[in-house]
Order: C-alpha cells, then structure tokens, then sequence
C-alpha cells in the first residue's frame, strides 16, 4: 500500500506554549493565511463560522482529503514517494519515517537530488530536531521520476526546490491536485531555514501557479482551492523582500539592520524561534539566503 505522507508543521513545546506549524510565522510580511492550519476538523469548523473567507478557501486538513486527491494502491514492491528533508507532525504523532516505511511494504523511497538528502540539516541534526523527530533511520533512496504509475494511476513529480534541494510536489492531473509540501506555508515573505533559497523557491511558486490546478493541499494541513493567485501573490511577496534586502545591502546596512527594516513586525517572536532551532530557522536566515544566492 503506498503512504502519501502529510509533512505536516513542526511544533515547539516550551513551558505549555506550543507553536506549531503556521504559527512559526507570525508577524510575517503579507502572512495572511497563517491563521488557517488547524490542529483538529473541529477547530477548522469553529474557524470556518468566524467569518467570511475569501480566497483562497481552506477545506479541511489535508490528511482528509489525501485519498480523494491519489487514490492509490499499490502492490508490494511499487513504490513509496516522499519528499521533503524531515517528517514531521502537527495534528498527530509523525507518520513512519521513509526508511521503516519502506521496508514494511517492500518499496522503493524515490527522492529528488537523493545525493543532496544530508546537506541540508541532516548531516548535523540540532538538538531541537534530535528531540522532536529523533534520528532519521537509515535508507537508500532512487531518483524521482518525472510520473509515478501506481495501479491505475498516476502522479506527476515537479521539482519546486527553494525550502530544499530536494522538494518534490506530487500532481494528479486527472483530479487537478497537487501535494506540495512546504512550498507555500503562509501568504507572505517569511522567516526561513538556513539551507532555504528565496530565488528558486520564487521559481517554484510560479512554476507551480502556472499549471492553474484546481486545489493544492499543503504540508501543514491547509487545502486551497484555486491556488494559482495565492501562489503569485507569496512569490511576489517575497522577490519583493529580497530586493528591499538586496538595497539595503548595498547601501552599507548589515545584516542585523536589514532584518528590522524588511521585518518590522514579530521580532520577539522570531528571536524565540532562532533560539530554539539553534539560528536554523529565523528571518536572519532569509537575509542571509539572499544575500548568498543573489544572481
């Protein structure tokens, strides 16, 4: 049976305050979406009567409507996808990690740029990530391929690197759904990690708003109908954001400034983030992302 694993939010437990998923980017710029990851159906129906959503509309979970979205069932021995460079959970324990996964159904773990799995965190777990997650069991990931056929179905892989060099979405083109992980967490310029690259996570935002697909269902748990406008509007957001940082580089501000003048709000906030992902994960992070990857 393949497993298309949600990748949902990392949570951050810390004197009874929990932080999890989209909550990690509050004060974001144009971050307009960071209210709608929901723990539980319940708390998404209670949401959902606040007020009147505009688009992008949020469904449900993700989880929920993963079987509608692939429908999938595979004999032992096809394949289990996955992307992404750690599980993680939000609304229930985090599912098996690739390599158990794998092995309990007989399966093939297929990974986009498999040789890139330990540049990006996973060579030097921090210490949050060896407490939240443990670690990673050991496996031998294959190349993606570009379509995954599964008893009578198909998905399509689309490379969307930029949250990592291996970030993979998965595509049902008959349904118009596609599964993209991290890709789109909230609307706007955010705090990232410190592997992340603004520019081709830009390029994978509108590669993936091109396809005008029906829904997309994300990692943390949201489901957007429609997505293409949303997916414009948070890689505009952000080539925005990394020019203002570009300016403010070359006009002799240094890196400490340009994160207050491009991030003026949810500084206290994101100083608890750094300090708690060991500088990992933190707005300084995308600064400094641009600054490295400017072309």
């Amino acid at each position: 049976m393949i497993e298309l694993r949600r990748y949902a939010g990392f949570a951050v437990l810390l004197g009874g305050l929990t932080l999890s998923g989209c909550g990690a980017h509050k004060g974001d710029l144009g971050a307009d979406l960071q209210d709608k990851s929901f723990a539980t159906p319940e708390q998404a129906e209670l949401a959902a009567t606040r007020e009147a959503r505009t688009e992008p509309k949020v469904l449900a979970p993700a989880d929920q409507i993963y079987a509608e979205a692939a429908p999938v069932a595979a004999k032992p021995g096809e394949v289990v996808a996955v992307e992404g460079n750690e599980p993680k959970g939000e609304t229930a324990p985090a599912p098996a990690p690739a390599g158990p996964l794998a092995a309990r159904h007989g399966c093939s773990v297929y990974l986009r740029n498999p040789d890139r799995r330990f540049d990006e965190g996973l060579g030097d777990l921090k210490p949050y990530r060896r407490l939240w997650w443990g670690e990673p069991p050991a496996y031998e990931p294959v190349e993606m391929p570009e379509r995954i056929a599964v008893d009578g179905t198909e998905l399509r892989a689309l490379p969307i690197p930029g949250h990592s060099a291996t970030h993979t979405a998965l595509l049902h083109e008959p349904s118009g759904t596609v599964l993209t992980g991290d890709l789109f967490i909230t609307g706007g310029a955010t705090a990232v990690m410190s592997h992340e690259n603004p520019f081709d996570a830009i390029a994978s935002l509108r590669r993936v708003a091109a396809l005008e697909l029906r829904r997309m269902l994300t990692g943390h748990a949201l489901v957007v109908e429609t997505p293409a406008p949303v997916l414009r509007k948070k890689a505009d957001t952000i080539e925005v954001a990394a020019a203002r940082v570009l300016a403010l580089h070359a006009s002799g501000a240094a890196v400490p400034e340009i994160v207050r003048r491009v991030f003026p709000n949810g500084r206290a906030h994101d100083l608890m983030m750094g300090a708690l992902t060991g500088g990992e994960f933190s707005r300084t992070c995308f600064v400094r992302a641009c600054l490295r990857y400017s072309r």
